[in-house]
C-alpha cells in the first residue's frame, strides 16, 4: 500500500465548526517552534492545520496542498524544493539580489504611478508618465523599463490597475452624481 497523502501520515482534525478551534489550538502550540530560526518544518506543519480546515469550496487548494506536503512528509521526495512538493522558487542560477532589486523597483514604480495620478488625475497612463517616473533619481530607467515593470507589477504581482481603478471610480462619481428618476418625482410633483 502506498501513502501518498499527509491525511494517511497523519490524524485529521474534527469537520465543521470544531475545525478552525482545533487548527487555532495547535497552531498555538507550534508557534514557538514556527517562530525558531529552523522553524519552516513547523510552519509547513501550521499550514497543514490550516488547509484541513478550510471551508469545502477551497477543498481543491487543501487537496493540492496536503498531495504536495505528503510527498516530502512521507519520504517520497527528499526536499521541498522538489518539483512534486512545491519546486524552486527562483530557476537555477539566477542571482537573487538582481530579483530583489526587480522586484524593489516594480513596487517604487507603482507607487510613484499611483502618486502621481491621485496627485493628477486628469494625468494619462502613457509613456509621458513612464517617462517622468523613470526621472527620478530612486528608479533611474527609460520610460520604456519603467512601463514594462509597471505592467509586470500589474500581471506578476497582482498589483493594482490605476487606470482601472480611476475608470471605476468615475463610474462611482457619475452614478452618485446623476439623480434618480425617482427622487426627481418625489422633488417635482
Amino acid at each position: 500500500m502506498q501513502l501518498d497523502r499527509a491525511s494517511d501520515l497523519q490524524p485529521a482534525p474534527p469537520d465543521g465548526a470544531d475545525a478552525w478551534a482545533f487548527a487555532a489550538d495547535e497552531i498555538e502550540r507550534l508557534r514557538a517552534a514556527c517562530c525558531s530560526p529552523a522553524g519552516g518544518g513547523a510552519v509547513l506543519d501550521a499550514m497543514r492545520l490550516i488547509a484541513l480546515s478550510l471551508p469545502p469550496d477551497l477543498h481543491w487548494l487543501r487537496d493540492e496542498y496536503l498531495r504536495r506536503y505528503g510527498r516530502v512528509k512521507g519520504a517520497y521526495v527528499g526536499s521541498w524544493d522538489h518539483d512534486e512538493a512545491f519546486g524552486r522558487p527562483w530557476p537555477r542560477h539566477t542571482r537573487l539580489a538582481t530579483e530583489r532589486r526587480r522586484l524593489r523597483l516594480k513596487s517604487i514604480v507603482h507607487a510613484s504611478v499611483w502618486r502621481l495620478v491621485r496627485e493628477n488625475p486628469n494625468i494619462s497612463i502613457t509613456r509621458a508618465l513612464f517617462d517622468q517616473v523613470g526621472e527620478a533619481r530612486e528608479v533611474g530607467l527609460a520610460g520604456a523599463a519603467v512601463e514594462a515593470l509597471y505592467y509586470s507589477a500589474l500581471k506578476n504581482d497582482g498589483m493594482l490597475n490605476i487606470a482601472q481603478w480611476r475608470a471605476a471610480s468615475r463610474a462611482q462619481r457619475s452614478i452618485r452624481a446623476t439623480p434618480t428618476k425617482a427622487k426627481d418625482a418625489r422633488q417635482h410633483p
